[in-house]
């Protein structure tokens, strides 16, 4: 893992209040874990690259595995186009001056 994914799981884990962001336990009470909405298989990896895979937007802190799955949005192509877009948007205003 790059100083950088781990500076965005951080990121992730604070924007959440260390409360999982599906179920809503403290995230320390079962297994946490940085979900991916978009998973970061080779394919995913491929297609969309690594700065859309490895961005915080595209992460969720859970409390378990059960929580953990039940942020793939892999199945639904608009889920994941409207969370490219997203990511998109957050950066295009990122870096224009508008923070985040």
């Amino acid at each position: 893992m790059t100083a950088r994914e781990k500076d965005e799981r951080i990121a992730r884990y604070n924007m959440s209040g260390m409360i999982c962001e599906v179920c809503g336990k403290p995230i320390m009470s079962e297994q946490p874990q940085i979900a991916h909405c978009i998973s970061q298989s080779v394919q995913n990896l491929n297609k969309y690259g690594w700065f859309f895979i490895q961005h915080r937007l595209n992460y969720r802190a859970v409390c378990s595995l059960k929580c953990n799955d039940a942020c793939n949005i892999g199945y639904d192509q608009g889920k994941v186009l409207g969370l490219l877009a997203d990511i998109l948007l957050y950066e295009m205003k990122k870096h224009s001056g508008g923070g985040e």
